[in-house]
């Protein structure tokens, strides 16, 4: 199933693998052709804390400091 991915869905598995919520079993690579769209990756976050941040930088008009 993972060899009809297309290329930019091949880069977000490269991507799901490097990040905490890599893929482990049979099953997770199995379903992960129809579920590609759950996977968003943004720059910049790294941990949960920055999820946080970076909402709050697109929905307030004040600048929020950067977490590291």
């Amino acid at each position: 199933m993972l060899a009809g991915l297309s290329s930019e869905n091949c880069d977000l598995l490269t991507a799901v693998q490097k990040s905490s919520y890599r893929l482990t079993t049979p099953k997770q690579f199995r379903e992960f052709p129809a579920n590609t769209k759950y996977f968003v990756p943004e720059p910049n976050i790294r941990k949960v804390e920055d999820v946080g941040w970076h909402y709050l930088a697109q929905h307030l008009d004040v600048l929020c400091p950067r977490s590291h």
